[in-house]
């Protein structure tokens, strides 16, 4: 009888584990959407060197600097990889650098390069970054993902590199 009491015991445990680790997926599940859904409206920056335009032909680009530079260029293509604009953005500092480019037709993507240099003339690395508007949570996978505007493809928050702000 001992036996059965322990046996009755260990499965109430077990029960009882079951529903809080099920309880706490909830609540995990409960925290994603809730960072997901802080980013609507804002912009996300995400792994990539692709310019989105908007409806008036600004796009905004971001990237990371693993140094100060005393020349910092960026160079936007069309999609044939011709040239499209030099942007001449100087001196920056280590870090995160974002610039705005308003010479775009609207709703056509672009790539850009960016070329940095640092005051003895060495380049300095530069990660770019690929700038999307958030316009919604989309819920129908196991983890939240983002629509954004100028995809059709949803984005997973977890590629989110930094989010930049409201959109302009």
């Amino acid at each position: 009888m001992a036996s059965e009491f322990a046996a009755i015991s260990t499965v109430n445990g077990i029960d009882s584990l079951n529903t809080k680790l099920s309880n706490l997926s909830t609540s995990t599940g409960a925290a994603q959407i809730a960072q997901a859904s802080s980013l609507v409206g804002k912009q996300v920056a995400v792994s990539g060197n692709t310019l989105i335009t908007g409806t008036n032909g600004t796009a905004d680009g971001a990237f990371n600097l693993a140094g100060a530079t005393k020349n910092t260029t960026v160079t936007i293509m069309n999609s044939d990889g011709s040239i499209a604009t030099t942007l001449n953005l100087g001196a920056l500092s280590a870090g995160q650098q974002s610039f705005s480019w308003s010479g775009g037709t609207a709703g056509t993507s672009y790539t850009y390069n960016v070329t940095a240099t640092n005051s003895s003339g060495a380049a300095v690395t530069a990660t770019p970054y690929t700038v999307y508007t958030v316009q919604g949570v989309n819920l129908s996978s196991t983890s939240p993902t983002l629509n954004v505007a100028g995809s059709a493809t949803t984005i997973p928050v977890s590629s989110v590199q930094t989010v930049l702000g409201a959109s302009s």
